[in-house]
């Protein structure tokens, strides 16, 4: 069943909002909010992101869109980025076979609204091209009432804009490494309840992926530096806890993330590295909180250690066995040596 926020009758504002929808993005106000429909085509298959611009403290919406449904067959709708969305609460999907497809969403418990990042997806849609084409998806304000308020129940105008063409995809699975030769294989499958730390330009975000480990984003070209966060109450590394990765215009980049215990680095279950260039190890692991910790390394390294969102706790130099306080509150962490040569190693450390 669609979810109808309870709106007072906006019939009067019909055709004000037409308008809007027609205009040119010169024509806008910074206070309107911004919707995009970037569609990408691979055989017969169209997805198309329903992506925001100027999403700021925004409480509730509702639109429908349109296509033509001679070229597009519907086939789902999924990758939900705002809180408590679900297919039969927020989507009305009874005209779909006619191109017309239904949102309406709400979340009073937000009191502060909800807020997204320039060119953030809300939502893709999976199509089947019937002919081969990719025509294009739109606002429909004559099937639905376009509504959308904010935390300070202003009413926000929407607005079509081309403002996110041009916006690049990076996907990729973060998936159980469990024959540990970090590469996917075919019965290995995505892990629940882990995120993607995503960087560019100074600036951070953090991808949640589904269920099946499954992630995405979007972005404009340039250089990223991305970070599998796995869940804390799993005993497993990634392989390549960050990667750095070149996205071009309009490019479509998939990056896999393997997990498994040892990580990449052949981690033993004491903390122990088997390779030779650094052996790092850490004792007690687990340990005790208010315990210090002894660090060893064979020769110079540079020590960071990582909280599991892979935020920068603590760096020091190291040579040799040491001990080192560290105040940390339960939970788990990353304890990472790189070498002066560049090699690096990575440890998991569980504080109880």
């Amino acid at each position: 069943m669609l979810r109808t926020p309870t709106f007072v009758s906006a019939m009067r504002r019909h055709v004000r909002y037409l308008a809007l929808l027609l205009c040119l993005p010169a024509f806008t106000s910074a206070n309107d909010l911004g919707i995009s429909f970037i569609s990408t085509q691979s055989g017969n298959t169209v997805t198309t992101d329903v992506v925001v611009t100027n999403f700021d403290a925004i409480l509730s919406m509702q639109f429908a869109m349109k296509w033509d449904p001679s070229e597009l067959e519907f086939v789902s709708v999924n990758d939900f980025a705002l809180p408590n969305m679900a297919n039969t609460l927020n989507f009305g999907l009874t005209q779909v076979s006619n191109g017309i497809f239904y949102y309406s969403w709400v979340e009073p418990s937000a009191t502060n609204g909800f807020t997204l990042s320039d060119c953030s997806a809300i939502f893709r849609i999976t199509f089947n091209s019937i002919n081969g084409q990719m025509p294009p998806v739109t606002i429909d304000p004559n099937a639905m009432v376009v509504e959308i308020y904010n935390a300070q129940d202003q009413e926000i105008p929407l607005v079509v804009l081309p403002a996110c063409d041009g916006q690049s995809r990076v996907s990729g699975l973060i998936y159980n490494d469990t024959n540990e030769n970090c590469q996917m294989d075919g019965e290995e499958i995505g892990m629940s309840d882990c995120k993607v730390k995503v960087e560019r330009n100074g600036q951070t975000q953090y991808v949640t992926a589904n269920n099946k480990g499954e992630y995405y984003f979007l972005g404009p070209a340039g250089d990223y530096t991305l970070s599998a966060i796995l869940p804390e109450n799993v005993q497993l590394l990634p392989c390549e806890p960050t990667v750095n990765l070149s996205v071009g215009a309009n490019e479509l980049v998939e990056l896999l993330f393997g997990a498994n215990p040892t990580g990449g680095n052949a981690v033993s279950a004491t903390g122990e590295s088997a390779q030779s260039n650094l052996l790092l190890q850490a004792s007690p692991n687990p340990l005790p909180t208010g315990q210090a910790l002894t660090v060893t390394t064979e020769g110079p390294a540079d020590l960071r250690l990582y909280d599991v969102t892979g935020k920068l706790v603590r760096q020091w130099a190291h040579v040799g066995t040491g001990e080192v306080a560290l105040p940390l509150q339960g939970g788990a962490y990353f304890l990472k040596a790189t070498a002066k040569d560049g090699s690096s190693q990575t440890i998991k450390l569980v504080v109880n």
